[in-house]
């Protein structure tokens, strides 16, 4: 029974005696005493160094008031920082707002091509603004603005309609960010969505639809956008193949024996590049089965 309340005693001064010990939570309610605490365990370490004291050292490495001093500074530096970022960025909204205000009225009753025209136009378009060129930070939102409206109200249009305005919204300018920027990137979102709902094999024909009709090109959104949506069904394709081989086969042999029967250079390859002949040698290409229509499989 004594040896037992001898252990519960030794317990009790040594849990007071942590206790006692300041620790962050402690700093952190007085920074004063934080910032003497740590000058002194720097200060005393600083000795350790010097007199290659190799064991205060370590002691003070695991000192648990210096290291609660120190995480309370650290800590409270980060919140001076986050004060000090969020009292900038409530600035910055506040002379933005204002100066929003003031130039809204040069706006206020402009079609957004009209808009986008001036902006393009202003000394504010430029690849950088400053934090504090607020005139021009505003100009900058009103026309992202413009360009986000202008975009929805385009992208109403039927996609094939759409694609064939390019001289409404490009004949006078094409500059980066004028109304032809703002036509092609509607183009290009309206026809990622549109054109994904096409069968591939349907897809795959329509290239002089959207890269050459009308004086079209490369260069058209149009196509651009074609190709993009095109090569991630492509992709589709090929996986399937890859993983099907009786279908491999199957459509191999069919465009092996499509191929025999063409007569010429140019009515071969009419066959190769053709819709699923293209699609099974680049699948047989990844199994590493051979790239081309030298004979049959399985033969």
């Amino acid at each position: 029974m004594k040896k037992l309340t001898l252990t519960m005693l030794v317990s009790s001064v040594l849990l007071l005696a942590a206790c006692g010990e300041k620790d962050q939570a402690y700093y952190l309610s007085n920074p004063d005493k934080a910032k003497e605490k740590m000058a002194q365990c720097e200060a005393e370490a600083i000795a350790a160094i010097k007199n290659k004291d190799e064991a205060k050292f370590k002691k003070l490495q695991s000192d648990v008031e210096c290291n609660g001093a120190d995480a309370a500074i650290k800590e409270l530096r980060r919140q001076e920082m986050e004060r000090e970022r969020q009292e900038r960025e409530a600035k910055i909204k506040a002379e933005l707002e204002k100066a929003k205000e003031q130039i809204m009225a040069e706006y206020k009753n402009l079609t957004w091509q009209e808009a986008v025209t001036k902006y393009v136009n202003s000394e504010c378009n430029k690849m950088f603004i400053g934090q504090s060129d607020y005139a021009c930070l505003a100009a900058k939102a009103i026309y992202d603005e413009n360009v986000a409206t202008a975009k929805n109200e385009l992208k109403k249009t039927p996609f094939l309609e759409l694609i064939e305005q390019r001289q409404q919204f490009c004949a006078k300018d094409q500059r980066p960010g004028s109304t032809c920027s703002v036509w092609g990137d509607a183009v290009k979102e309206l026809g990622e969505s549109e054109l994904m709902k096409i069968e591939f094999g349907t897809l795959y024909e329509q290239q002089a639809q959207f890269c050459q009709d009308n004086g079209k090109n490369y260069n058209h959104p149009a196509c651009l956008t074609w190709q993009k949506v095109l090569n991630t069904k492509e992709k589709e394709v090929v996986k399937a193949y890859v993983e099907n081989y009786e279908k491999l086969k199957a459509d191999y042999n069919m465009c092996f024996d499509k191929r025999q029967a063409a007569k010429g250079f140019n009515a071969r390859h009419a066959v190769e590049v053709s819709y699923p002949c293209r699609q099974v040698s680049q699948a047989r290409s990844q199994l590493r089965l051979g790239y081309g229509f030298d004979k049959k499989m399985d033969e």
